[in-house]
C-alpha cells in the first residue's frame, strides 16, 4: 500500500511537472512572437511575429493565461522554482499582449478605424463571396480584361463606387481574391468594381500595359456609367501593394493628364484614393531585394519592368508614384504597416511627406507591429479589421 501510494505521488509530481513545463513553453514561445512583433531587425522572428500577431493578437494572451493560472498554483507545490519561473514568463505575456492590443487598437482608433477584440476571436477563414456580374472591359492581347461587380443592396439609381486594383506583385493575384472585403464595401453601400489587369511573366514585363488597362478600366466605367450605376463624381480607386501602386498612379496620372489610354474614352479623375503598403518606388524595392517568405521584392519588379534600374531607369522613373504628384491630385489614403518587412515603410513615408509638401490632402494611417499583407488571413482579425474601417471612414466623405 505505502509502495502504490508512493508511486502514485511520484506520477502526480511528473504530470505537475509537465503541465508547468508545456505552459512555461508556450508562454515562451508567446513572448518570442511578441518580441518579434515589437522589434524589427530580428529577421525571421520579426517577419512571423508581426504576421501572427495582427492575425491572432488576442490568442496570443489567451495563450498565455495558462501559464499564470498553473504557475501561480504551483507556487504552493513543487518545484516551486519551475512554477515561479511559469507564472513570471505567464504574466510578462500577458501583459505584453494586452499591452501590444491597446497599443494596436489606439493607433487604429486615431486614424480614424475600429477594432472590436471580441470580433479579432472569431478567425473564420475568409467566406468566398460571388460576384453579381462580370464585365469585360477590353481584349488585350486576346485576353478577356474584366471586372468584378459588386452591388449594394439598396434602390439607389447610381452609387458612390470603389474601383479596386488587386495586388500581387504585379505577376499574380486577380480579382477574385479578396471577395469577402468586396462584399462587406457593398454592404455598406458601396458598388465595387474589382479590376484584373495583365500580369507580367518571366518572358513578358507589363510595367506598360498594366497601367494601361487600369487607365481603359476607368474610361470603360465612366462610359457605361448610367448602365452600371456609378457615380463617376463619387468613384474612389483603392488598391493594395502591387494595385497601391497602380491605384495612386493613376489618380494621380488622370488629374494631370498623364493618364492617356490606348483605349476609346477619358480618364476621369477619381474623387480619391486608398493605397495600403504600397509599391511607391519600384527602384528602392529592386534595390533592397527584401524578402517575405519565398515572395522577393527584387524578383517581382524586375519581372514587371523587364530588368533592374541601372538597364531601364526611364521605365523605373515612368511607374514610380512620386513622378505623379501634383497639387492637383485627390484627396489620399495611405495605410502602411509599420513593421513591413518587403516593402521599407521609408519609401512610403517619404513619398506621403512629398505628396504632402505639394498640398496633396494626404493622410498616413501608420498600423503598428504589422507586415505587409496584414490584412488578408482572416475576416475577423485585428489586422483586416483595421483596413476595413480605416477605408471606410475614408470613403464617408464621398458618400453624400
Amino acid at each position: 500500500m505505502g509502495t502504490s501510494t508512493a508511486v502514485s505521488q511520484w506520477r502526480g509530481r511528473r504530470f505537475w511537472r509537465s503541465i508547468l513545463i508545456i505552459s512555461l513553453v508556450l508562454a515562451v514561445v508567446v513572448l518570442i512572437v511578441q518580441i518579434g512583433a515589437a522589434v524589427t531587425g530580428l529577421g525571421v522572428a520579426s517577419a512571423a511575429g508581426s504576421i501572427i500577431f495582427t492575425l491572432a493578437g488576442p490568442y496570443l494572451v489567451l495563450a498565455a493565461v495558462p501559464a499564470v493560472i498553473f504557475g501561480l498554483v504551483g507556487l504552493r507545490r513543487r518545484p516551486r522554482l519551475l512554477a515561479a519561473c511559469t507564472a513570471v514568463s505567464g504574466l510578462a505575456a500577458m501583459a505584453t499582449g494586452v499591452a501590444m492590443v491597446l497599443i494596436f487598437m489606439g493607433a487604429v482608433d486615431t486614424s480614424g478605424g475600429r477594432v472590436n477584440v471580441l470580433r479579432a476571436l472569431d478567425l473564420g477563414r475568409p467566406a468566398a463571396a460571388t460576384a453579381d456580374a462580370y464585365e469585360v472591359y477590353r481584349i488585350a492581347d486576346g485576353e478577356e480584361l474584366s471586372m468584378a461587380v459588386f452591388r449594394p443592396n439598396n434602390d439607389e439609381v447610381s452609387w458612390p463606387t470603389l474601383v479596386i486594383l488587386h495586388g500581387g506583385g504585379w505577376n499574380s493575384g486577380s480579382n477574385s481574391t479578396a471577395t469577402s472585403d468586396d462584399r462587406w464595401y457593398a454592404d455598406q453601400g458601396w458598388l465595387v468594381l474589382n479590376v484584373e489587369y495583365r500580369l507580367a511573366t518571366e518572358t513578358s514585363p507589363t510595367w506598360a500595359q498594366a497601367p494601361q488597362d487600369v487607365a481603359c478600366a476607368l474610361a470603360w466605367t465612366a462610359r457605361n456609367a448610367d448602365r452600371l450605376g456609378v457615380d463617376v463624381d463619387r468613384m474612389v480607386i483603392a488598391g493594395e501593394s502591387a494595385g497601391g501602386n497602380l491605384a495612386l498612379n493613376l489618380a494621380y496620372g488622370a488629374a494631370t493628364g498623364q493618364a492617356t489610354p490606348n483605349c476609346s474614352g477619358d480618364v476621369p479623375v477619381p474623387a480619391g484614393v486608398v493605397a495600403s503598403y504600397p509599391v511607391v518606388d519600384p527602384a528602392a524595392a529592386y534595390r533592397a531585394d527584401t524578402h517575405l517568405g519565398t515572395v522577393s521584392s527584387r524578383a517581382f519588379t524586375s519581372e514587371y519592368v523587364g530588368g533592374a534600374p541601372q538597364q531601364y531607369p526611364n521605365r523605373y522613373t515612368a511607374i514610380a508614384s512620386a513622378t505623379y504628384i501634383s497639387p492637383d491630385a485627390p484627396p489620399t489614403l495611405i495605410i502602411e504597416p509599420e513593421h513591413d518587412s518587403l516593402i521599407a515603410p521609408s519609401t512610403v513615408t517619404d513619398f506621403v511627406d512629398e505628396a504632402a509638401s505639394a498640398g496633396v490632402d494626404v493622410r498616413l494611417a501608420s498600423i503598428p507591429f504589422a507586415n505587409h499583407a496584414f490584412d488578408f488571413g482572416a475576416t475577423g482579425s485585428m489586422g483586416n479589421q483595421a483596413r476595413r474601417t480605416l477605408t471606410a471612414d475614408f470613403l464617408e466623405q464621398f458618400e453624400k
